[in-house]
């Protein structure tokens, strides 16, 4: 039988819900290990930021999102641990506010 969670959208404190706990180094590649909790059960899975501008540039283009929304992309110090830090944060940050402007 399947976990449902009935509480409203609107009731659900999300922060305690979705995380981005880390970041990996791949094959060369930075992932970004974004972690979904929902009473016992959680799902955890990893993109990288390209991904994140992929989904972002869809929302912008069907006007769902607005454009600087996305955490900038940066092509030099992308694999700084303290750059990395920070845009692990401003992802998690940009997906809670999808959240709150899609719902």
């Amino acid at each position: 039988m399947a976990f449902v969670d009935r509480r409203r959208p609107e009731n659900v404190n999300i922060s305690q819900i979705l995380r981005i706990n880390l970041f990996a180094l791949d094959n060369g590649h930075i992932y970004y290990e974004i972690q979904v909790t929902l009473s016992q059960f959680y799902w955890t899975i990893k993109r990288r930021y390209s991904e994140f501008k992929e989904l972002h540039d869809k929302l912008v283009a069907e006007n769902k999102v607005e454009n600087g929304l996305l955490p900038a992309k940066h092509v030099f110090g992308v694999k700084n641990e303290a750059f990395l830090k920070k845009r692990q944060v401003d992802l998690e940050v940009y997906l809670l506010r999808l959240w709150h402007h899609l719902r």
